[in-house]
């Protein structure tokens, strides 16, 4: 103990040798990244980020970002902080670099600096152009010395670490350089790549586990997307149900892609608060709008091709211009193939059954690609026997 306890003080004593420095830090940037998940789905298009302050070693306070427009991590863990707690030996550690501009809250930057610390460690460089590097820079031209995990990192532990908080924030990080949400692929397929025996059956194919998981992962999504296909049916809700330890958990918003604005009046996801995209071609059906309006869907029209496929392009701007940062496609089959196709697609969630179906609709429907994609392989579950696969789309 008393050679962990000096080996400790040099760490802190010893501040600009990274190799005796950052890697104390890591088991404290894990637990701002678990803090800072507190945030899903409430903060978008904002990014998910918690801010701990650190005194020899253990954690004073700690904070995260709560809700959309209210103050960011850093100011709430100052606000934790009784008036004169906070010593300039303190080290706060934030996830994500610090604003430095005016936006819903006053520039968090400004509050590190009055704070009176020293000493700050920050994960990743924030790519927001009004931000990036610039919330270090500073900070550091005010005198507080700053090491950024992601300018630093060599060791397999930090390396490890960074790619991590990158994933925590990879909405934002998409929706803030490019304008354009991410879009992750829930499928769920047979052994031999059928989703359903017959078109139009609504059919279990995977597990309860599995289902369980889905519920998990809508909740960390800003909005769930079918196709009409999938609305006929399955009629499904696409609510977030039966999240353990949450009693009300994130719910998403509800979006259905439907051209011709054919989707019959009494199905479960026409509601307050569905966005509903139609092809602005198509011969206007007034009283099927003002019936849907009046449910309180909100009704969106974009470019549609000849077959009648919506520009999923369009669709995806509209949602960013709304702040939308996520979208969970649900399905179908060709609502997959299409978002592969035109490469729209950044991530896979794949549940597999141990099962043939022999027969029935293959996941990729209409597949005509001319070449193979790539995707790189994340992680997999065996949710009690069916099979999880994550993968990124390259």
């Amino acid at each position: 103990k008393d050679s962990f306890n000096f080996l400790k003080n040099i760490c802190y004593s010893s501040y600009n040798f990274k190799f005796l420095y950052m890697p104390f830090f890591l088991p404290h940037f894990q637990t701002a990244m678990d803090l800072a998940e507190k945030g899903r789905g409430y903060v978008s298009p904002n990014p998910v980020v918690a801010a701990l302050l650190i005194r020899e070693g253990q954690v004073l306070q700690q904070a995260y970002h709560q809700r959309f427009g209210q103050n960011h991590a850093e100011r709430n863990v100052f606000e934790l902080c009784e008036g004169g707690e906070i010593k300039k030996e303190d080290v706060l550690l934030v996830t994500l670099e610090p604003c430095c501009h005016q936006g819903k809250t006053p520039p968090c930057t400004e509050a590190i600096i009055a704070s009176g610390i020293q000493k700050v460690v920050v994960g990743v460089l924030d790519p927001n152009p009004e931000v990036s590097g610039k919330g270090v820079a500073q900070l550091r031209d005010a005198g507080i010395e700053v090491e950024v995990l992601e300018q630093s990192a060599e060791s397999d532990e930090e390396l490890e670490m960074l790619e991590a908080l990158k994933w925590q924030n990879r909405f934002f990080f998409k929706w803030v350089q490019e304008r354009r949400p991410w879009v992750a692929l829930k499928m769920a397929q047979s052994l031999d790549g059928r989703v359903v025996p017959e078109r139009g059956k609504q059919f279990w194919l995977t597990n309860q586990a599995s289902r369980q998981h889905v519920h998990e992962q809508r909740a960390q999504f800003d909005a769930l997307l079918v196709g009409l296909g999938t609305v006929l049916a399955d009629d499904p809700r696409l609510t977030v149900r039966d999240i353990q330890d949450q009693e009300l958990p994130h719910q998403p918003k509800t979006i259905v892609l439907d051209a011709a604005l054919s989707v019959p009046i009494e199905k479960a996801v026409l509601r307050l608060g569905t966005m509903l995209f139609t092809g602005r071609q198509f011969k206007r059906r007034d009283q099927k709008k003002r019936q849907l309006e009046e449910l309180g869907v909100q009704i969106l029209e974009v470019d549609a091709n000849e077959q009648g496929f919506l520009n999923l392009r369009q669709v995806l701007d509209e949602l960013a211009s709304r702040g939308i940062a996520s979208v969970y496609v649900e399905g179908g089959a060709g609502m997959w193939s299409s978002f592969v196709q035109e490469k729209l697609a950044d991530e896979l969630m794949l549940y597999t059954a141990p099962r043939f179906l022999g027969k029935g609709v293959t996941s990729l429907e209409d597949w005509n690609a001319s070449e193979s994609i790539e995707l790189q392989f994340r992680e997999y579950k065996n949710l009690d026997g069916d099979l999880f696969y994550n993968a990124t789309f390259s």
